[in-house]
């Protein structure tokens, strides 16, 4: 019986056992020297397995140092890493199948000389399973500690992107299901303070339907229903969270949000018995578990029971802890919301300096955070303030970058008929209708779409250096992509000029790694993607996913409070190129919708009208499926220019 290829062994120990790489590669290069049917091949696949260490060293320092920013509160540094981390990790992602790739070439051409093939299949199958079980779980508690971090620095929108991508992670591994409750929490917590109250109601109502004791869930799903004038189902949802409360502190907590509950339906009575109740509660000297936020709730008590010297103190003892670094338990967006409260208490004491200093502190964050703005709305009448939230601001130019891709430098990579057109469609439309400057837009055709030519124009030395604060960049590309490894959590890549498909996922682009430039470059402004993108089976990708179409989920891509994505199907459908005219079937439909409706408030009032088109036309001509897919915090008002057409910001 002949022994597995030894390149084969090796490499299926160093993904696994990575730290002993060095040794084996050391004791096992003669017999790897020996292969003769593809040595490329195989210097390719030792290539991987050297690159693996490499990668998951500089791994390790990135998390350490990551810790070490969020302990010293030093957010920047904490942004800067973490997107190298997730640079690391899409790394990592694309080592990994291409190692796979490599792998399964090596494999077909040993069917015929090699009795063990089957052996070796099956050992490649095992390495696949355990390795990306490892690089999922490992993905999952990161994207998760990113989630908290950035929830703690005011940063809600980051950290709802985050704690999405770790659910949609331990939703793939059966034995992290376990996990989903709390991941589900923070996803809902974030959405909250975003102010996306749909999503934060699913996922809060989901972590509560798992595990009913968790009161943090139900105290957030309460302050949710407030924002939105629904005082009586947050009463509904306190009364049964209290039953399951486990002490004093959590009660009081409760009892709190309670107090304001009944305050904002003018049950006084109530409000009162649990103002009582919960100054009872608070005071328990037992050590309490999240200290700075129990001082806080004693504080809002306080100011709903009138004694606003009181609570001015308790508010200032509890502002300093909630600030300290995440590590320490801080929560900068807590620290906002009580700097709020003791606003009402400085200017019902005389101290309106004091008053808008706190206000001003507790807004700077409302930019992302808009809850506190919502809850501003409806504190503002029960302390008599008056005065008014400025508007958002209006968008003040517009820029673009258009990417077409039918013809790639590999003739590997199938062709596609309509990508330029599209392009050159999409480029038309945003002058001719809305209203762009010709010089404003970036046309990137086949050979000018190189990876390096894209992010340049998007992040490199084109936009940075033209757009300002409040400007919209429009984003649009028609290529293909690559498919969505949802087991191991890799999200798909476009497809460049310049991609090769014996190095696909290493010389693709990763579309997370677009969106996350995008938002670390142009830091204010509105941006509005288009992915007209979806995976062709003829890249030969590795793995069940390759068998079958694939489409960006977007998701798992928004950022940022000002983007808005749209995805042409859905992450399991194909993008259709029309049979009735010379462009695919989304692009065109897309141009057709929004020129018939300049004057849209909300870009999702047409969207669904582009969907049910879409969809129409591809049941009819091919017989199949085609949901667009869209997602983002931003209405996406403003792609029309002002008073063009009809239309108006």
């Amino acid at each position: 019986m002949k022994k597995l290829p030894s390149v084969v062994c090796l490499l299926i120990f160093c993904l696994l056992y990575p730290g002993n790489f060095g040794a084996v590669l050391a004791a096992d290069s003669s017999q790897s020297t020996n292969l003769s049917d593809s040595p490329d091949l195989s210097q390719r696949i030792l290539d991987c397995g050297q690159k693996s260490i490499e990668l998951n060293q500089a791994l390790q320092k990135c998390v350490s140092d990551l810790l070490k920013a969020a302990d010293s509160y030093d957010v920047e540094n904490y942004r800067k890493l973490d997107d190298r981390q997730a640079e690391l990790y899409e790394q990592l992602d694309a080592n990994y199948l291409e190692s796979c790739m490599y792998l399964e070439a090596q494999l077909k051409t040993l069917t015929e000389h090699d009795e063990n093939w089957q052996k070796a299949q099956a050992a490649l199958d095992d390495m696949r399973q355990v390795t990306a079980r490892s690089m999922r779980r490992s993905k999952m508690y990161s994207d998760k500690s990113s989630a908290i971090f950035y929830l703690c620095f005011g940063m809600p929108v980051e950290s709802s992107h985050y704690a999405r991508l770790s659910l949609n992670l331990a939703e793939t591994g059966v034995e992290d299901q376990d996990k989903i409750p709390e991941i589900a929490y923070y996803a809902g917590s974030a959405s909250l303070w975003s102010g996306d109250y749909s999503s934060a109601e699913e996922q809060l109502k989901r972590a509560l339907s798992i595990n009913p004791a968790n009161h943090f869930a139900s105290y957030s799903l309460a302050d949710l229903y407030m924002a939105q004038g629904q005082s009586a189902k947050a009463i509904d949802v306190l009364v049964a969270a209290r039953k399951l409360a486990p002490d004093n502190e959590m009660r009081g907590n409760l009892d709190r949000s309670l107090a304001l509950a009944y305050t904002l339906t003018k049950q006084r009575d109530l409000a009162r018995q649990s103002i009582a109740s919960a100054r009872r509660e608070l005071a328990d000297e037992s050590k309490k578990q999240f200290a700075a936020v129990s001082q806080e709730s004693a504080g809002i008590v306080a100011a709903l029971s009138g004694d606003y010297e009181g609570a001015e103190r308790k508010l200032s003892e509890a502002l300093p802890r909630l600030q300290l670094s995440p590590i320490n338990l801080g929560n900068r967006l807590e620290a906002a919301q009580a700097s709020l409260w003791r606003s009402y208490c400085k200017g019902k004491l005389g101290d309106k300096i004091g008053a808008a200093e706190d206000r001003r502190y507790a807004l700077t964050v409302s930019d992302e955070a808009v809850h506190i703005s919502r809850l501003a709305r409806i504190l503002d009448p029960i302390f008599g303030y008056k005065e008014v939230l400025p508007p958002m601001g209006q968008i003040r130019d517009r820029w673009a970058v258009v990417v077409g891709l039918g013809n790639f430098a590999d003739p590997k990579v199938p062709k596609l008929r309509y990508p330029t057109k599209d392009a050159q469609d999409v480029q038309k439309f945003l002058v001719d209708t809305a209203g762009f400057k010709a010089d404003h837009i970036r046309l990137l055709l086949d050979e000018k779409a190189t990876r390096s030519a894209i992010c340049d124009s998007l992040t490199g030395q084109w936009l940075p250096g033209v757009v300002k604060p409040g400007d919209l960049v429009f984003f649009f590309v028609s290529s293909h992509g690559t498919p969505n490894y949802k087991e191991l959590g890799a999200l798909n890549s476009l497809v460049t000029y310049d991609t090769q498909v014996d190095h696909l996922f290493s010389t693709s682009l990763p579309m997370q790694s677009i969106v996350r430039m995008m938002r670390t470059r142009l830091k204010k402004q509105h941006c509005f993607v288009v992915l007209d993108t979806c995976y062709s089976g003829g890249l030969g990708a590795p793995g069940e996913e390759a068998k079958s179409s694939a489409n960006a989920d977007p998701e798992l891509l928004v950022i940022s409070h000002h983007q808005l994505l749209v995805s042409s199907s859905d992450s399991k459908e194909r993008s259709w190129e029309s049979r009735r005219y010379q462009n695919s079937v989304f692009t065109r439909q897309m141009l057709d919708t929004i020129a018939a409706h300049p004057r849209f408030e909300d870009f999702r009032s047409i969207f669904t009208q582009i969907a049910d088109r879409v969809c129409q036309e591809v049941t009819a001509d091919f017989n199949n499926k085609q949901t667009p897919r869209l997602a983002g915090l931003w209405s996406g008002k403003g792609l029309i220019e002002s008073n063009r057409n009809g239309g108006h910001l």
